[in-house]
């Protein structure tokens, strides 16, 4: 077949479609029986664990492909006041560092 421009225009859109449309199928492979694969999750570690950055972290541990692996703060406090909240809201206990 003779490429022309046409052609080329042709499946090279046809391509990128196609690639656009994988990520929808890829959801339906990741997990196993409705959870998120242990090779698949993002391991997040916090350090600082007042104001920003736990909110941050609250955030990315609504998904379920997140997972705390510890907190660390200088402020006794604050860790032990978020490591509860962590736990709370994960049922995981989370080491703290200092």
């Amino acid at each position: 077949m003779k490429m022309n421009r046409r052609n080329f225009l042709q499946r090279s859109s046809l391509s990128v479609a196609g690639l656009c449309l994988t990520p929808l199928w890829g959801n339906a492979y990741d997990s196993v029986f409705g959870q998120t694969a242990p090779s698949n999750k993002v391991k997040v570690a916090l350090i600082g664990c007042r104001s920003m950055g736990y909110a941050n972290l609250d955030t990315f541990l609504n998904y379920p492909e997140v997972e705390c692996v510890a907190l660390c703060d200088v402020d006794d406090e604050w860790l032990n006041k978020r490591a509860a909240d962590v736990q709370q809201k994960t049922g995981k206990k989370v080491p703290p560092f200092i």
